[in-house]
């Protein structure tokens, strides 16, 4: 393992368990991931509140009870379930590494959730994970005979709201916006410039919901003034909620994605434009849009990333795109942090030595079937040579 229990780390959280993170956390991600990594999750979580400096990574083995190897391996099953991503450094002879906490999803949107969803049920049954959804989320109650008598907010308590409040305001939102950073292409920031609250409300402009913005965005090559549009369309009244499934619809099949923009590198294109130059100019199918969306916002792989991994899976597999493949060969590179496009290239490259080198020694050993063919040949030789050499002594015999 790479892990040492005398590397240092250092732990960075923002945020607190309530009653809902930790109900996910003990029956959604503790089946799937052990219990192990989730005494470390909560370890760390404990151990981010007022870390000031580095510790080695003994504290933290004897806090959770577990070995070296355990606690690494406890590491890379939350990574893989997005819990926590990892940072390394090496400065001089210390190994450094940085834990950021992810928040756990909450019960309903693990459950929907395109990969943990069906690997919860496959895992536990579908019995048990009906069992869990009951437990976890709230039924609805039937509201069709009743009337909404709710009060809305009271907007005269803003008549006071003058421009000094105003650019305070903005001062404020402009430092959040900085803090927030997307791994993404799209320009976040002019997008919130641009639109106005009365179209997206501040309400809803969560993370989560600024994220699913960002990836469609690099995914289908959407322009922010046709974002400003679809996130419009997807907002719900009077809740003022952005529904992502509407969303997505709407993205999905626009038909102003930036196809037209020209590069020299073509994996700079947005991964949708880019299949359907791999489709000879045809548009991908809502089942290969839904892999690619899946490639991005759930798996978090770059856009030029993805572009290489689709390319490469074409070419093995006679120009088909199967889902489970795609998340195995996908899986795999993100463990292997494959995380640019000069990696990708180069795990292509990798991968296909490796196959070429597996053909040419299968080609070295002949199978079986025809190894017998020989065998049996050879024994046939000898038992012909042997009767020729027998007729030519009686022949010599009857001579002498």
């Amino acid at each position: 393992m790479e892990l040492r229990a005398n590397d240092y780390y250092q732990v960075e959280s923002g945020f607190s368990l309530n009653q809902e993170m930790l109900e996910s956390l003990t029956l959604l991600y503790q089946p799937l991931i052990g219990i192990e990594a989730i005494s470390f999750y909560l370890t760390c979580l404990a151990e981010a509140k007022k870390q000031d400096r580095y510790q080695n990574h003994m504290r933290l083995i004897s806090l959770s009870g577990i070995n070296i190897d355990s606690l690494e391996k406890a590491r890379i099953k939350c990574e893989q379930f997005q819990l926590i991503r990892t940072f390394k450094k090496t400065n001089q002879e210390k190994v450094l590494y940085v834990y950021k906490l992810n928040q756990p999803l909450c019960a309903s949107e693990f459950l929907t959730h395109e990969l943990y969803g069906r690997y919860y049920v496959k895992y536990i049954g579908s019995k048990q994970a009906d069992l869990t959804k009951k437990k976890l989320i709230n039924p609805v109650i039937d509201k069709n005979d009743f009337q909404e008598v709710s009060a809305s907010f009271e907007t005269s308590i803003m008549y006071s709201w003058n421009e000094e409040n105003e650019t305070e305001f903005a001062k404020i939102r402009e430092v959040s916006l900085k803090e927030k950073k997307f791994n993404s292409n799209f320009d976040m920031k002019l997008f919130l410039s641009e639109i106005s609250s009365l179209v997206f409300p501040e309400v809803a402009r969560t993370s989560s919901n600024l994220e699913l913005i960002a990836n469609l965005a690099d995914l289908y090559g959407i322009s922010v003034d046709d974002m400003i549009v679809f996130v419009g369309r997807s907002v719900i009244l009077p809740s003022n909620t952005l529904s992502s499934e509407k969303l997505k619809s709407l993205v999905r099949n626009s038909k102003k994605q930036v196809n037209e923009v020209k590069s020299d590198n073509p994996y700079e294109l947005a991964p949708v434009a880019f299949l359907k130059n791999k489709n000879h100019g045809i548009e991908p199918t809502l089942n290969d849009k839904k892999i690619l969306e899946m490639l991005r916002n759930d798996l978090q792989l770059k856009p030029e990333v993805i572009n290489v991994l689709i390319e490469y899976i074409l070419n093995i597999s006679d120009g088909k795109l199967i889902r489970g493949f795609v998340e195995s060969v996908a899986g795999s590179w993100i463990r292997l942090n494959v995380n640019s496009l000069s990696d990708a290239l180069n795990m292509v490259e990798i991968q296909k030595k490796q196959t070429k080198k597996k053909r040419s020694e299968k080609e070295m050993i002949l199978p079986k079937y025809y190894q017998k063919k020989e065998i049996e040949k050879e024994e046939t030789n000898e038992v012909i040579d042997e009767d020729a050499i027998r007729e030519l002594e009686e022949k010599l015999k009857k001579r002498g």
